[in-house]
């Protein structure tokens, strides 16, 4: 037995969760290929955590 359950049970591994998204038009194909998706709600820019905080890499200002 491993965290509970007997081999062999067809127990489920993971589920997902996927939140409903409700259909946008799709950007320009030049934007899609910038942004990386041609969906604008799924378009996240990635920022470090250092430019959330307005310092330098290293904690300094």
């Amino acid at each position: 037995m491993v965290c509970g359950f007997v081999q062999g049970n067809n127990c489920p591994l993971a589920q997902a969760y996927v939140p409903p998204q409700p259909y946008e038009s799709p950007s320009t194909p030049e934007q899609s290929l910038a942004c990386g998706t041609v969906f604008p709600a799924l378009s996240m820019p990635y920022t470090s955590i250092f430019a959330q905080k307005g310092t330098k890499k290293g904690g300094m200002k």
